[in-house]
């Protein structure tokens, strides 16, 4: 087994984004779920998504991993640190080089393991500084709360809904930041605030 791996052939089960080929039993890109951990490694590489975060993302494009589970936060930790996409081999502590296709460059896999040693080991959901929680408060007289969501393409809202701690709630369940933002405007330019006050009110929350 370790010569095979001396000849660049990795011996076990190919990882997430790769295939095992019975006829060549060589490792074949998985033209399915390759893009996705490509994906991962771009959103990551940003600085801007932590693995949570990630993790997230996976559930939301319906990214399993090769057993049809959900991938959780210390599978994203591991395949972000595996040099197997940049078509090297970890094989009991020595790294080889392979002959597998890699999935992303080494200056994007480099970029990622200095962001991973700038963050460290894995953390606990990040708190925001949402820009109107304990502002405004739901028609039911109940708190708001807020959360980000990440869609499929990666890109990042701020959604506002109900708590419902006093029961039943009739309003829309998600309310988009910005459409929070305009309430609040529509509000501000009824009250006794001058026009340039009103501008530099909703300047500082967009700041947040």
């Amino acid at each position: 087994m370790r010569q095979k791996v001396r000849n660049g052939v990795w011996p076990s089960k190919a990882p997430l984004g790769y295939l095992n080929n019975p006829k060549t039993r060589g490792i074949d890109v998985d033209q399915e779920k390759a893009p996705k951990v490509k994906k991962i490694f771009e959103l990551y590489a940003t600085g801007k998504y932590n693995l949570r975060e990630l993790a997230e993302w996976c559930k939301r494009v319906n990214f399993k991993s090769n057993l049809g589970n959900d991938i959780s936060i210390g599978k994203i930790h591991e395949l972000l640190q595996n040099v197997f996409y940049i078509s090297l081999m970890k094989y009991k502590g020595e790294i080889h080089e392979a002959t597998h296709e890699p999935l992303i460059s080494k200056k994007l896999f480099d970029k990622v393991q200095e962001i991973m040693r700038e963050k460290g080991k894995p953390q606990k959901a990040k708190k925001h500084n949402f820009a109107f929680l304990g502002l405004t408060k739901c028609p039911c007289s109940a708190a708001i709360t807020a959360e980000k969501k990440i869609k499929p393409s990666g890109r990042e809202y701020i959604y506002y809904r109900c708590t419902k701690k006093k029961g039943p709630c009739q309003e829309k369940h998600f309310l988009r930041d910005e459409k929070l933002y305009q309430q609040i405007k529509s509000f501000l330019q009824k009250v006794s605030l001058s026009s340039h006050d009103t501008e530099i009110v909703l300047a500082e929350l967009k700041k947040e």
